[in-house]
C-alpha cells in the first residue's frame, strides 16, 4: 500500500564559516513520492550526510500534495523541487525563497523562466537531467569517428535549440541536418528525410519526437537506413539505440546535495547546470548488426571525462 511520507532529517554539514545558532531549513518537494523522485531525494540526503560537523540543517522531504501546507506553516530557507511537476508548482507560487530545481530537462526550466518572468539565477537555479550538447557530440566522435553528418528532428518543444545545436555541431566538425515538426503526425516523413541525408541520428528529450508511442518507429526506421541512434537514456539503448550518455536520478541527487551543502555554507546558488556525473550505455547487439566495432563502456566514459577535464 502506497504511503505518502513526510521526512524530517537533521544533518550536521560542513561550513566554510562559523556554525549558525539555528539550523537552516531545506524543503525538498517530490513530484511523486516514489520511483526516480524518491531515488534522487535519497541520494541528495546521502550527499548531505557526507559533510563534516559544523552546520546544522533541517531537511524536510514532502510529496507535492503537501507543498501548500508546508509553505504555509513555515518559511523554508531553500526549496528543492524534484521533477517537472514539482518545479512548475513551486514556480507558480512565486515565493520569496531561493529555489534549486532538480531532475528536470533544461527545456522545462527555460519554459518556467519565460512563463514566470525574468528571475535572478542566483535564487532560481537548477540541476538538469539532460546532457550538455558537447558531451553528446563527443560521444559520437568516440563511437563513430567517420560519421560526420548528424540528423535531428525537433518540435515546438525543442526547436529553439536548433541554433545552439548548429553551432555546437560546427565546432566539433559535424554537418547538421535537421527538420522541425508541428505534431507527431509529421514525424515519420520528417525522420525519413533527415535519415536519407545523415550518418547518425541524435535524439533529444523532446516528448513529441521521442516517446513511448514513437520510440519503436524511430528506432526501426533509423535501422532500415542503417543510421545508428544516439539516445539520451539507458532505456532507449535497451530498446535499440546504439548508445547514450545519461545521468541517473541518484547522480542528479548527489550533485544537488553537494550544491545544497555549498548553499548552507553561505554561498549563492550557482547558475543552472547540466549533470556533472554521467554513465555511458552501449547496445553491442545493435553495434554488431551495423558492423560497428565499439570500445567498452568504461573506456568510453573515461575518454569523455578526459576530454571534459582538458584545458
Amino acid at each position: 500500500m502506497r504511503r505518502l511520507l513526510t521526512v524530517l532529517v537533521s544533518l550536521l554539514l560542513a561550513a566554510a564559516t562559523l556554525a549558525m545558532a539555528e539550523p537552516r531549513s531545506v524543503l525538498v518537494v517530490l513530484s511523486e513520492n516514489e520511483g526516480v523522485y524518491r531515488e534522487a531525494a535519497e541520494a541528495l540526503i546521502r550527499a548531505l550526510e557526507k559533510g563534516t560537523p559544523g552546520m546544522q540543517a533541517a531537511v524536510r522531504i514532502v510529496p507535492l500534495s503537501a507543498l501548500l501546507r508546508e509553505t504555509g506553516q513555515s518559511d523554508p530557507g531553500l526549496i528543492v523541487p524534484v521533477g517537472t511537476r514539482a518545479a512548475q508548482a513551486v514556480a507558480a507560487l512565486e515565493l520569496p525563497v531561493p529555489v534549486l530545481n532538480t531532475l528536470i530537462p533544461s527545456q522545462v526550466y527555460k519554459k518556467i523562466v519565460r512563463a514566470q518572468g525574468v528571475r535572478d539565477r542566483r535564487t532560481f537555479s537548477a540541476v538538469f537531467l539532460d546532457q550538455p550538447l558537447a558531451r553528446q557530440l563527443r560521444l559520437i566522435q568516440l563511437l563513430l569517428p567517420r560519421h560526420k553528418r548528424i540528423g535531428v528532428v525537433l518540435s515546438g518543444e525543442s526547436v529553439e535549440s536548433a541554433e545552439t545545436l548548429q553551432a555546437a555541431a560546427s565546432r566539433f566538425g559535424f554537418q547538421l541536418r535537421w527538420e522541425a515538426i508541428d505534431d507527431q503526425d509529421q514525424l515519420l516523413a520528417a525522420l525519413q528525410r533527415v535519415l536519407a541525408d545523415s550518418d547518425v541520428l541524435l535524439t533529444l528529450p523532446d516528448p513529441i519526437v521521442l516517446n513511448r508511442e514513437t520510440a519503436q518507429a524511430v528506432l526501426l526506421t533509423s535501422y532500415r537506413y542503417q543510421d545508428p541512434v544516439i539516445a539520451y537514456s539507458q532505456a532507449y539503448v535497451s530498446a535499440g539505440a546504439l548508445a547514450a550518455v545519461h545521468t541517473t536520478p541518484a547522480q542528479v541527487g548527489r550533485q544537488t546535495g553537494e550544491l545544497i551543502r555549498s548553499w548552507l555554507a553561505g554561498k549563492d546558488l550557482p547558475p543552472p547546470q547540466f549533470p556533472q556525473y554521467c554513465d555511458v550505455s552501449v547496445n553491442y547487439h545493435v553495434a554488431r548488426s551495423l558492423g560497428l566495432d565499439i570500445p567498452g563502456e568504461p573506456m568510453l566514459l573515461e575518454k569523455l571525462r578526459e576530454a571534459e577535464s582538458a584545458p
